[in-house]
């Protein structure tokens, strides 16, 4: 690269001089962009298991969940975050760690920790301040085919989750108060065995998704 040549970064370019008063790893962030491009493109071809993902937590059918352009797709620091269209309206967001700004390839299972700890903050502040707005949780899957669902009150596991989320919350935090969740284990095939990404699956506070009723079993 010449003094005055420059390469594309996430946001921006980078000249050499620069590049040399930074104080940061500087080729890590040029790999950045083509890795993004190539977790696009992967995510895009598997758009049919996203939506199924989608779908399944909201106890629609496949049909229901559209994904959208790329150009729709929105990029933070450390997720991609993909809207999802219910019949057609745009209603929740399904997000994917990025394993390239997680450490995922030197230290495997850094995405999933990331997500254990985004998600149990979720489940403490609802139970714990519910007057708190968040975004509406409504399910998150790990690598290896654990996937967790919201089930509606009414829903006969409802005080079954409500148990054994709670018992596990304990043991961990021993000093904690008693913890309330819809959370419960739930079966969802994977039509793609390499779609090992952690995910969550989110919406807007204030918003109701259409037809958003969660299997009841």
């Amino acid at each position: 690269m010449t003094q005055h040549a420059s390469l594309p970064l996430l946001t921006g370019n980078i000249t050499l001089d620069e590049a040399l008063d930074d104080e940061d790893d500087v080729l890590q962030k040029i790999s950045y962009p083509e890795k993004r491009l190539d977790l696009c493109s992967y995510l895009h071809a598997h758009a049919a298991d996203i939506e199924a993902i989608a779908a399944h937590h909201l106890g629609l059918p496949a049909n229901s969940c559209k994904v959208p352009w790329v150009n729709e797709w929105l990029h933070g620091s450390f997720n991609i975050c993909i809207p999802i269209y219910v019949n057609e309206t745009k209603q929740v967001m399904i997000r994917f760690p990025l394993p390239y700004k997680v450490g995922e390839l030197a230290c495997p299972g850094n995405a999933a920790e990331k997500l254990r700890t985004e998600v149990a903050t979720y489940a403490w502040i609802q139970s714990h301040c519910p007057d708190v707005p968040i975004p509406r949780l409504w399910g998150f899957s790990f690598p290896g085919g654990l996937t967790v669902s919201d089930i509606p009150r009414e829903s006969k596991y409802h005080d079954v989750a409500n148990f054994l989320v709670g018992a596990a919350v304990h043991l961990a935090l021993p000093s904690s108060r008693p913890l309330t969740t819809r959370m419960v284990p739930t079966e969802l095939r994977r039509m793609d065995p390499r779609a090992s990404s952690p995910v969550t699956l989110c919406s807007p506070p204030s918003s109701q998704v259409s037809l958003g009723r969660l299997h009841t079993g």
